[in-house]
């Protein structure tokens, strides 16, 4: 039997928490496989537990351990920008998760071990692969990517890490193509495209009409991530006087917390916006269906900025499952969930003027909203929900 260790730089906190992509998939995979998970202790958490089957081991990196402050939140790359501690941690969290992987492997008896994010995981991974002799296989999610190709050392560490590695998949045809920028030709064998999934027991259609008229509100557009630059929520903002000229009742909902949400509140006090456009902040994981099943339209606009935009747009795909109509932007990831004009509308980066355009043709045109929601709901069904992805993951787990 395959007892799958799982290495992560965040999982699910309680029973209360469904997680994001990574808990997801662990628990689709422990139908088939014993699973246990790796991941960062956080203050108060506990260091073992069940969490829905799943056996969730934590490592601490940091003592007093209320002052560990490089995982969780908006994630460690944007913690280390933030925090003085949490650079300071890399090396403790480094070795930490090393030897604790090395400490579960042993308790569990795992014969495969799945790194999430190349740096740290991947290398933790291929080291314990190294140790053990064990299957290896390192998913890609985008963001590290960008960070390694910045790094003359952290390709020469990757080499290594993939020599270490049976299986290498990628979120996107996007993020392989970023990876293709600096892998060999040996490796490149290894790579496998394989999204993120959503859970359709959690992300299903509603009815709209009877949700909307809680508020009385007649066009809800929507947008959920983090509000940081290569969001490119301005874009968005800037479009809703084009868009309120031709439809004066139509509010936009951003959730989301981030760098940019203060430039965001000047912009729209700017525009004289604010009886139309409603900041929300986080809005806790179990209640995003509510408000995606209330909305019209579902938009990501992404940009890319600096080598950095949307590996693949899961919110994109659980918009979708809701049977949301989609707008998105031509970049990244985002192309291998919204196909234009059949799920969804792709437009330029940048453009709020087309973005403007494209959100007043969907308004103006029920029947083709109906279009493409259904159309949506198809794509979800058959490409991305989690006993689609989960059954890739299971064949290249029992591969040779």
């Amino acid at each position: 039997m395959y007892k799958i260790l799982v290495i992560v730089s965040r999982y699910s906190r309680d029973l209360n928490d469904p997680g994001d992509f990574v808990t997801q998939l662990s628990e689709f995979l422990k139908k088939e496989y014993e699973v246990n998970v790796l991941a960062p202790h956080d203050f108060g958490l506990k260091f073992a537990e069940d969490i829905n089957g799943v056996r969730v081991f934590r490592f601490p990196y940091f003592y007093p351990y209320k002052f560990q402050k490089l995982a969780y939140g908006p994630g460690i790359l944007d913690n280390i920008k933030e925090s003085i501690l949490a650079k300071i941690q890399v090396p403790f969290f480094i070795f930490f998760e090393l030897l604790f992987s090395i400490k579960v492997i042993l308790k569990t008896k795992s014969n495969v071990i799945h790194s999430h994010w190349i740096i740290p995981q991947g290398l933790i991974g291929a080291l314990c692969s190294a140790i053990f002799n064990i299957k290896h296989i390192t998913t890609i999610h985008g963001s590290d990517i960008n960070m390694i190709k910045k790094s003359f050392f952290l390709k020469i560490l990757c080499k290594g890490i993939f020599y270490k590695t049976d299986y290498i998949t990628v979120n996107s045809s996007f993020t392989k193509s970023l990876l293709n920028d600096f892998i060999d030709k040996k490796n490149k064998q290894k790579i496998k495209t394989i999204p993120m999934g959503i859970d359709s027991n959690r992300f299903y259609p509603s009815d709209n009409a009877k949700l909307k008229n809680e508020d009385n509100d007649e066009n809800i557009l929507l947008f959920v991530g983090r509000l940081i630059d290569w969001k490119g929520v301005k874009y968005l903002v800037q479009a809703m006087p084009r868009i309120l000229n031709a439809f004066p009742k139509t509010k936009l909902k951003v959730i989301g917390e981030g760098p940019e949400k203060s430039k965001l509140k000047k912009l729209i006090l700017k525009l004289n916006l604010k009886k139309n456009i409603s900041l929300l902040g986080e809005i806790e994981n179990t209640k995003i269906k509510y408000y995606y099943s209330k909305s019209d339209i579902f938009i990501i606009p992404s940009i890319m900025v600096n080598g950095h935009t949307e590996g693949l747009g899961v919110v994109t795909v659980e918009a979708m499952a809701c049977g949301i109509p989609v707008i998105g932007s031509n970049v990244g990831g985002i192309p291998d969930v919204i196909r234009n004009n059949f799920n969804g509308y792709l437009v330029p980066q940048k453009s709020s003027s087309i973005l403007a355009e494209k959100i007043i043709d969907l308004i103006s045109n029920p029947e083709l909203k109906n279009t493409f929601g259904k159309n949506g709901i198809k794509t979800v069904k058959e490409k991305f929900t989690w006993s689609v992805i989960s059954k890739k993951f299971i064949e290249i787990i029992k591969s040779d």
